[in-house]
């Protein structure tokens, strides 16, 4: 009963548990069990932020960024996603890979983009793996370093998120032509043993 768990989530959330205090906000967020309350969902994802639910630092970054239910600032997305992100937070580690590679909120960097993209793909996050990949392969950030770009390129093409399989794949064949045969099985070795360690 989504009226009755929010009602939980209220009574934990007043006692200071940071996650419930997250739980209430996504509730009062999308109004399940309970009238849609956005200013009274940030009021609980602000305080679950600033107790250090890493959950509730992305979401109140990400709702700073798009200007959703708040005013747009950019540069306290960017501050909410740092948080988020040094907890080890994939999707804020990308997101704020992407404000440091647009200068939004944040001094353009393609090294820090570089280096949290990084962060979001070793965690999984096939987009993550493209871009870095891209980043490899165009020397933008890192450098130059066709193994590097055909490995994470081809970890992206494995994924199952349709959005970067095809992108991925062309990436992986044009490299595939132009890596010396040692550096392309170097990097198709790395690939299966990533792939190896990955629960099914």
């Amino acid at each position: 009963d989504p009226a009755a768990a929010a009602g939980w989530f209220r009574r934990a959330a007043e006692q200071g548990d940071h996650a419930a205090a997250y739980m209430l906000a996504v509730v009062l967020l999308d109004g399940r069990g309970v009238a849609r309350d956005a200013a009274e969902a940030i009021r609980w994802l602000n305080s679950a932020a600033e107790q250090g639910d890493p959950r509730a630092q992305y979401r109140l970054g990400m709702l700073l960024e798009q200007g959703q239910d708040l005013p747009r600032d950019a540069t306290s997305a960017a501050g909410w996603y740092l948080r988020a992100a040094e907890q080890g937070d994939a999707r804020a580690q990308y997101d704020l890979a992407l404000m440091f590679e647009a200068g939004d909120g944040v001094e353009h960097d393609e090294a820090e983009a570089a280096r949290w993209l990084r962060a979001a793909a070793e965690q999984g996050d096939a987009l993550a793996q493209y871009n870095l990949g891209v980043k490899y392969a165009t020397g933008h950030g890192v450098e130059h370093d066709d193994v590097e770009a055909h490995f994470w390129l081809s970890l992206a093409a494995a994924s199952d998120q349709s959005a970067v399989i095809d992108a991925s794949r062309r990436g992986v064949e044009a490299l595939a032509e132009r890596l010396p045969p040692p550096d392309l099985a170097k990097s198709e070795l790395r690939l299966r043993e990533r792939l190896a360690e990955q629960p099914s």
